[in-house]
């Protein structure tokens, strides 16, 4: 009986696992970011693209302003298969800092943050959603830009 219940508590942390490593990847880098510290997890996503497209769910929503249809500018929704995304999503830090834009990170709460850039007197307004699993994921890019 004591070797079959260590046979099965062995079972299932090793589908749990194996789950884990396959929603938030299996390296050092990614699982570092299994923590409640959006901070953290934003510094690496926002300079490496590579991380940027594993850290971004599936299916990404983004919202536009489109005021070319409508007489009054109206926000429209369309939901983009990860792999068609131009990446970087986020510019670099050098490449922000360059351009003299602006990026505010906030923590919402342990499981939702968002990434705000902006770039003065030029109506330059991105909001960039993320959620948190097991892991930060970008689920939603909001471009209030005008």
């Amino acid at each position: 009986m004591k070797t079959y219940l260590i046979t099965l508590i062995s079972l299932i942390l090793f589908v749990n696992s194996t789950a884990f490593s396959y929603e938030c990847g299996n390296s050092t880098e990614d699982n570092a970011f299994l923590s409640d510290d959006f901070y953290e997890f934003s510094n690496i996503f926002i300079n490496d693209q590579y991380f940027q497209k594993k850290h971004s769910s599936d299916h990404v929503i983004i919202l536009l302003i489109d005021t070319e249809s409508y007489l009054i500018p109206q926000k429209i929704k369309k939901s983009i298969d990860k792999k068609d995304i131009k990446y970087p999503t986020i510019p670099s830090f050098d490449i922000l800092n360059e351009d003299k834009q602006k990026l505010k990170i906030v923590q919402i709460d342990k499981n939702n943050a968002e990434i705000i850039r902006s770039k003065d007197d030029t109506g330059l307004l991105v909001k960039y959603h993320f959620k948190k699993n097991k892991c930060w994921n970008l689920y939603m890019i909001e471009d209030d830009s005008i």
